[in-house]
Formats: C-alpha cells, structure tokens, sequence
C-alpha cells in the first residue's frame, strides 16, 4: 500500500533537477511531456502507471480493501459516508 509517508519522501522526477517543488507530479522520465496510462489488474489488486507514449512502466499501486483490518479502513469508510451523503 501506498501512504503519504512515501509519497513525501519523493521528489522531483526530473533528472538533475533536485528541487523540492512542493507538488508530487507523477510522470514519466523518459517522455516528460507524455501523458499516463493506469491499468487496474484485478488478480493482483495493483494500479499500473505507465507512459502513454511508450508503455514504460512508472509506478505500481496496491490497492487496499475496505473489507481489510487496517487503521485507514475507518477514516476511508468514514469519507465515502461524507461524500455520498
């Protein structure tokens, strides 16, 4: 599983760029510009994120159950109930 804890800890994907912008933008290095593909692979319960232009895999993403015993599963419970309410 993916956490804010990880995320905050990447930084700026642009080679020899080295600056800590604030933002996480997810993109691929080899085509900047290119947009993203993700792909939902049921059988595992990852998101793929891949380049668009040349299918260059940037990132993959477990993806949790609410069903699942995990601390989270209450706060996201709680913030779909707020948002379909």
């Amino acid at each position: 599983m993916l956490y804010k804890e990880d995320l905050d800890k990447m930084g700026c994907g642009v080679p020899d760029c080295g600056h800590d912008h604030g933002i996480l933008y997810l993109h691929a290095k080899c085509h900047l510009q290119a947009g993203l593909t993700v792909s939902y692979i049921k059988d595992t319960e990852v998101l793929r994120i891949a380049c668009a232009q040349c299918g260059t895999h940037v990132m993959s993403v477990a993806v949790a159950s609410l069903e699942e015993e995990d601390p989270m599963v209450a706060v996201l419970k709680n913030k779909r109930k707020d948002h379909t309410s």
